[in-house]
């Protein structure tokens, strides 16, 4: 009885996967794939993959002075660089990128140390905001900025 019930089963699934496939047949003949144009999908397709390889390569000097400027801020907060030393490296970052030219340079005008500085501790506000145990370090590298500029620090 048991191989019965078995045979009957298998021979509904292979009469629906007749089925299903002798309809996609006719779909087939009667042109529903050919509207799909294919070549020109792979065409698209191939363009849309060389855009992509082309914005990453335009995007790594990006990431590059992020992951630059989050381990210079993450020195600083570490006591492993000075204000001035931190403020040095991200004025050459900044440098560096407007020798660089194309779509990523930006501005390329030399920042102001007051620029520089309110740059730097934009990061360092960020980083303190992500890290409660670096605000009591960030509080001081405010302080130290301040006294630095000779200004008090709107915003920051």
């Amino acid at each position: 009885m048991r191989a019965l019930a078995r045979l009957l089963v298998f021979m509904l699934a292979l009469a629906a996967l007749l089925v299903g496939g002798g309809w996609a047949l006719a779909r087939w003949q009667t042109g529903f794939v050919a509207d799909l144009d294919l070549p020109g999908a792979s065409h698209s397709l191939l363009i849309q993959i060389h855009t992509g390889d082309v914005l990453a390569a335009q995007d790594e000097p990006v990431r590059e002075r992020l992951r630059d400027k989050s381990e210079i801020v993450a020195a600083l907060l570490d006591g492993r660089l000075s204000l001035r030393e931190a403020g040095d490296e991200f004025r050459r970052l900044n440098e560096e990128k407007a020798a660089a030219g194309g779509q990523d340079a930006g501005s390329t005008a030399p920042m102001s140390e007051d620029a520089v500085y309110e740059n730097l501790l934009a990061w360092v506000n960020a980083a303190a905001a992500a890290d409660p145990h670096a605000r009591p370090r960030a509080a001081e590298i405010r302080a130290e900025a301040a006294s630095l500029l000779r200004r008090p620090l709107q915003g920051l």
